[in-house]
């Protein structure tokens, strides 16, 4: 999972640090931005299926990005660092 929020991270330092994204149009949000560019779509249900339950035993890969890009402020730069700041920790132990 580290190495998908890495990514992603990766992704979002692509875009303007202040560009503000919309976290609740589940077909331009970040997750679906990212999962797009990385040929993931069909495994981003909000592309498709915006009301679908999350089902923790169907391992789906966007769960902790979904809480990330959902925390204010809403920027591709503050979502790059807070994400950084969560695989930091963990690969460290900070």
């Amino acid at each position: 999972m580290l190495e998908l929020l890495d990514s992603f991270a990766e992704f979002c330092r692509t875009k303007d640090y202040n560009e503000e994204y919309n976290y609740q149009d589940p077909k331009n949000c970040p997750i679906a931005q990212y999962a797009v560019h990385m040929g993931m779509a069909d495994q981003y249900y909000g592309l498709f299926d915006e009301k679908k339950i999350v089902n923790p035993d169907e391992h789906y890969p966007f769960v902790e990005a979904e809480i990330y890009a959902a925390t204010k402020p809403h920027t591709f730069g503050a979502l790059a660092d807070r994400i950084k700041e969560r695989v930091h920790a963990d690969k460290f132990g900070a």
